[in-house]
This record gives C-alpha cells, structure tokens and sequence, in this order.
C-alpha cells in the first residue's frame, strides 16, 4: 500500500486545527491563572472561573471591552501576554487560511512558467540543431577546400621537384 504525502489543503487544514487548540488551551489555562491572580484582590471583577473565561476570550482576541479589567500587577502582565500570544496565534491562522485560497492560483501560475520554459528550452534545441547543422554544413565545404588547395600544393611541389 502506497502512501501518499499530505497535500498543502489537508497541512493548512491540520495547522488550522492546531492553532484553533492551542488558543483553547491558552484561554483555559489563563482563566485559571488569573482567576488565582485576582480572586480577593480589591477592585477586581474577575473572581469565578466564568469571569476568567470570558476575560481570557475577550483578551485572546485582542478585543478588550474592559468592563473586566485586571487589577493585581500578575494579573496585568497576564493580560499583556494573552494579547500578544492573541495577535500571533491569529496572524498564522489568517495567513494558513489566506494561502489555503491562494495556493490553486500559485500552483497555476507555476504550470503556466513550467511550460513557457519547456516551450523556451524546445525552442532553444530547435535553434541550436539548426545552427549546428548550419556549422558542420560550412566545416564540410571548408574542408572540401583544403583537400583541392592540398592537392594544388602537391601538384606545385611535384612540378618544383
């Protein structure tokens, strides 16, 4: 049984999947963390793992409505990092799901420049054949005329001697 590689659709799809799990982490495990940072902590509406959910979903996606905003010092370096985990997560997904739509057309336009170089290179071997025929074509009567002028010479030399 042959096993083929895994296209480019099914990779961007597999990566797609995994960035999608790893922002579902992310956000579990910063709910968490912050709902540990912030419980008790004065001023702070993030107190049960709810308001540390929608903090964290809220902060992933870079959208920050800030009703819910944290308030212990831990809890802020927190929130900087979950925006920018956030942005890169989301500027690979963007980019996998952009060259997932672009990569028919890359694909074609790297056929159309495959042919118009084989189309080049025949044509190219058509040139070169012709040229080559041309040049043994003038080797031939160039050497037909050393043979007469050789031959001229040996009849001089043989009138000389």
């Amino acid at each position: 049984m042959r096993v083929s590689p895994p296209t480019p659709k099914k990779t961007s799809l597999k990566a797609v999947a995994i960035g999608m799990g790893i922002i579902v982490i992310v956000v579990i495990i910063s709910s968490i963390l912050i709902v540990y940072f912030e419980q008790g902590y004065p001023g702070s509406k993030i107190q049960s793992f709810g308001d540390g959910l929608w903090w964290a979903a809220v902060g992933i996606s870079t959208i920050g409505i800030g009703t819910i905003v944290p308030q212990s010092p831990l809890g802020k370096v927190l929130n900087i990092l979950l925006m920018i985990i956030g942005l890169g997560i989301f500027s690979v997904i963007t980019a996998i799901i952009a060259s997932f739509f672009t990569e028919e057309e890359v694909q074609s336009d790297i056929k159309q420049e495959e042919n118009q170089l084989e189309q080049d290179i025949t044509t190219r071997d058509k040139i070169l054949e012709k040229e080559e025929f041309k040049i043994e074509s003038e080797n031939k009567v160039i050497l037909e005329e050393l043979k007469r002028i050789e031959l001229k010479l040996d009849e001089i030399n043989k009138d000389n001697y």
